[in-house]
């Protein structure tokens, strides 16, 4: 039982540091891109990252709705060695899932800096 808590504590935390890294990622991506579109502002550039950031979590979780309606998709990846070598317990709609949470909560936190800075 231990064992199956540590492994799935595990799988929750690389998911969200995935979901941290392909936040971070994008958040400079889109904040380089909104500042050279928007005349070299760097307040307008974090506004186009904050959206960014809330299209793609959304994205995400549309397609774990997509995963939840339709499981055997998730499996065929699940069943792979390379996923099995990184998730010992959860599976695509899980890890898929959590790293949109982790999304979600990068862009909320560039709200709120946005909004009282």
């Amino acid at each position: 039982m231990r064992e199956k808590l540590r492994d799935a504590a595990h799988d929750v935390g690389a998911a969200f540091l995935i979901g941290v890294l392909v936040g971070c990622a994008l958040l400079a991506v889109l904040f380089l891109v909104g500042t050279l579109v928007n005349g070299l502002q760097p307040w307008l550039g974090l506004v186009v990252a904050r959206g960014g950031l809330l299209v793609v979590a959304s994205l995400a979780l549309f397609v774990c709705a997509g995963l939840l309606i339709r499981p055997q998709k998730g499996e065929k990846v699940r069943d792979k060695a390379a996923w099995k070598r990184r998730f010992r317990r959860l599976g695509l709609t899980p890890v898929l899932g959590t790293a949109a949470v982790a999304l979600i909560l990068m862009a909320s936190v560039l709200d709120y800096l946005l909004y009282f800075v």
